[in-house]
């Protein structure tokens, strides 16, 4: 059994077992980790439409909200960025996602570790850890008012599937 195939047994055994309202999930595209595999990051978006759509349920999913998780160094730019942070949400309500998450809603201590200063508070999430409103705080609001112009079509679509196009589009047919 392959890592996909455990991924798909764990999510049916999940469903079948919880029998949840909504099924939520987190996938960062634009973790170091994942730069790169979009097609990681798109398998993973049709596999859980499937899913919930299987299910008859709602998916959720997580917005991310930064990167410099456990960077202790100082840096200067912070990700993802506003063009970013858009795309994952577009990308989501393309696949049909019903409902948006933020990871982190607010900073934790140890996501703020910093080297120059006690704590980096623009790190992640949408509150920072002194409270502050972080750069993700303020796309959140802007694409929040962008969903609700056409919320009306949204609240009546429904999504048949995706057409994948471009090298990285192989997972449609992997």
């Amino acid at each position: 059994m392959d890592k996909k195939d455990e991924y798909i047994a764990y999510v049916e055994e999940c469903l079948n077992t919880v029998k949840p309202n909504y099924l939520s999930y987190d996938k960062y595209p634009f973790e170091e980790a994942n730069v790169g595999r979009e097609d990681c990051y798109f398998w993973n978006l049709a596999t859980m439409r499937e899913y919930a759509q299987k299910a008859g349920i709602p998916l959720w999913t997580y917005m991310q909200c930064g990167d410099q998780w456990y960077l202790k160094e100082d840096t200067e730019k912070y990700w993802p960025n506003e063009w970013q942070f858009d795309w994952q949400v577009n990308t989501n309500l393309a696949f049909g996602v019903q409902g948006l998450q933020f990871y982190t809603l607010i900073e934790y201590p140890n996501s703020a570790v910093a080297e120059s200063q006690r704590f980096d508070s623009y790190r992640s999430g949408l509150i920072g850890i002194q409270g502050n409103k972080t750069q993700w705080y303020h796309y959140a609001q802007e694409i929040n008012q962008h969903i609700k112009a056409i919320d009306h079509v949204l609240m009546n679509s429904v999504n048949k599937g995706v057409i994948a196009s471009g090298e990285k589009a192989t997972w449609a047919t992997s």
